[in-house]
């Protein structure tokens, strides 16, 4: 007869001092290609000259400023500024919205209001207003009676790959999306780590790519 056992004996695998060194190597290597290479992944630029320009409204004034220089010179029929309701002092503006208050600017700055176009979501979106905002956009421009086959998107560094991606998930294979991504002020993109600011920007858009590319659904 087999007596009860308690307790069992296991062999068990342990990582040597050279597999330890080995791994933090590994861990090293791939902390420095994911800092020095991030920034540019997620500051994407690629405009294709499309027919109009779209502006994301939520923009600082000094991407504002060059977003106007991007329409001058680029030959483009439309500035269109997307927008979203103030989360805060809404009550207190006039303009109750970034794009309206984005267009504002552009016309202060000296663009001809007549070339200035204002999509803006009504309300606010619990899943990714980057994607209502595409929507909006495709929704007015299906309505606009204009023949559009393209355009470029500007929005600021960090956030220029995921706002593509959303764009031209909610376009589709109909419109072509180039990007456009306006250097951020408060950093150095080559030091980001060495900001309070950088290190948030780049750390937050990281994981909100990862969401969007991955996590992210239409229904």
């Amino acid at each position: 007869m087999k007596k009860f056992k308690i307790t069992n004996i296991k062999e068990r695998r342990r990582l040597t001092w050279f597999g330890k060194m080995l791994l933090l190597v590994v861990f090293l290597i791939l902390a420095l290609i994911y800092i020095f290479n991030i920034h540019s992944f997620l500051a994407k630029t690629k405009p294709i000259n499309g027919d109009i320009l779209v502006v994301e409204g939520f923009i600082p004034d000094y991407a504002i400023e060059g977003s106007k220089a991007i329409f001058e010179k680029g030959g483009y029929k439309l500035l269109v500024v997307t927008g979203k309701p103030y989360e805060k002092g809404y009550h207190l503006s006039s303009y109750k919205n970034s794009g309206k208050s984005s267009a504002a600017t552009l016309i202060k700055l000296g663009l001809d209001a007549k070339y200035i176009r204002v999509v803006s979501i009504t309300d606010y979106h619990k899943r990714d207003r980057t994607y209502a905002t595409a929507i909006s956009l495709k929704q007015w421009i299906s309505g606009s009676g204009l023949n559009i086959k393209s355009f470029d998107l500007v929005t600021t560094d960090c956030h220029a790959r995921r706002s593509r991606y959303l764009f031209q998930k909610a376009f589709g294979d109909k419109i072509e999306v180039g990007i456009i991504a306006i250097a951020n002020n408060e950093y150095d993109p080559n030091k980001w780590w060495k900001s309070s600011r950088g290190f948030r920007t780049v750390i937050q858009e990281t994981i909100a790519w990862w969401y969007a590319r991955f996590l992210f659904s239409t229904n």
